[in-house]
């Protein structure tokens, strides 16, 4: 990415795009649990809904779509209540438009175009749709060392910032990296 970045950052944009529709595609299919249902359910069974925020690194839909087939209301950007599924998404999503600013078909920019403003956050399944009228793709950072955000850096930014803060206020934290559970509060 970072080659791209360099020498061919007019790519970067419809690179971003094609990488959004193609997260925004992934869904739960019905009359089957995936394991963000079962742990959702657990924390449902055990009354820790309220109690837990989930963040993930990464762009698809999947944890959110989890929570809300029980019927969860989601909160991406505002500190956490116990109203609403709390996900901070550290590196963005394939839904994550930026509000109130649209580039009309046809028009390009390099990968070096930063764009500033307010998030919102979209259905999945209309991530295609507002692609199809705004070439301004979902914030999502770029995957490479660093992690640049060409769409609402600074929003991206916040949202990292709040999850350092609930890090270091929480009595328990568990990570999940490669399919390997590991609880940090533990000493190994």
């Amino acid at each position: 990415m970072e080659v791209i970045r360099k020498q061919y950052s007019s790519m970067i944009s419809p690179l971003m795009r094609e990488m959004v529709l193609f997260f925004s595609r992934f869904t739960i299919i019905s009359n089957s649990y995936c394991l963000y249902q079962l742990l959702y359910s657990e924390l449902l069974q055990k009354e820790l809904t309220s109690k837990t925020i989930w963040s993930t690194l990464n762009y698809d839909c999947l944890a959110e779509l989890s929570a809300c087939s029980f019927g969860a209301k989601l909160n991406y950007f505002k500190q956490p209540n116990n109203e609403h599924f709390t996900l901070l998404k550290l590196h963005g999503s394939c839904n994550f438009m930026i509000a109130n600013l649209s580039a009309s078909p046809g028009i390009k920019f390099s990968g070096n175009i930063s764009f500033g403003g307010s998030l919102k956050a979209v259905q999945p399944t209309e991530v295609s749709t507002e692609c199809g009228k705004n070439v301004i793709q979902p914030s999502m950072s770029f995957y490479m060392k660093g992690k640049p955000n060409q769409v609402c850096p600074q929003e991206i930014e916040k949202i990292r910032a709040m999850w350092q803060s609930l890090i270091k206020q929480a009595r328990k934290v568990f990570v999940r990296v490669r399919y390997k559970v590991i609880d940090i509060n533990n000493n190994y």
